[in-house]
């Protein structure tokens, strides 16, 4: 990096950096405005919309996570990389501001999920074991009664807590976003 010279590994993780929190920011926003109000309509049953919640909020756990992992790595390799540098050439010393700027936002929005998001998806997945067993156990004479209003209640709170509150954890991601693109634009 010093004298002009930038290493070949440098710009890939650049773009790694950047591209991470743009596919989480994409596909976590969806979530909110798209998905979870289609489970919200009041035709389908909340046994069935529990359960495609679970899957959902399952499936993202694979997904999201490690890249919000990928960007914090290659923020955080970029960081240690342009500081080592910045007095040898000065555009490295500018970078490193950047990249401890975007390091922030990812770790922002990891902190988010980890204490506001987490605990609430624990929440909508022991709804929807428990709505699990309701139905297993159900008698015919059950049947007849339809849902229980108060577990329906309680179920669509949670899920407009998560969709209000998806939109902060998303913002933190595409703060990050913007501020890698501009680290790797400048």
């Amino acid at each position: 990096m010093a004298s002009g010279t930038t290493p070949f590994w440098i710009l890939p993780m650049q773009i790694l950096a950047t591209m991470a929190p743009c596919i989480n920011f994409g596909g976590s926003v969806l979530h909110s405005p798209l998905i979870m109000p289609m489970l919200q309509l009041p035709g389908i049953p909340i046994l069935h919309t529990s359960r495609q919640n679970a899957y959902l909020l399952h499936s993202s756990e694979k997904f999201f996570p490690p890249l919000s992992f990928l960007s914090e790595f290659c923020n955080l390799a970029l960081l240690l990389s342009s500081f080592l540098v910045r007095d040898a050439d000065p555009q490295w010393a500018d970078k490193s501001k950047l990249y401890a700027i975007a390091l922030f936002f990812n770790l922002s929005t990891t902190f988010y999920a980890l204490y506001i998001m987490v605990p609430h998806n624990r929440k909508i997945k022991a709804l929807a074991k428990e709505l699990e067993l309701r139905e297993s156990t159900k008698s015919a004479d059950d049947e007849k009664m339809g849902e229980d209003e108060q577990v329906v209640q309680m179920y669509r709170e949670l899920q407009g807590f998560w969709i209000r509150n998806n939109y902060g954890r998303a913002s933190c991601m595409l703060s990050g976003a913007i501020v890698a693109m501009y680290a790797l634009t400048s």
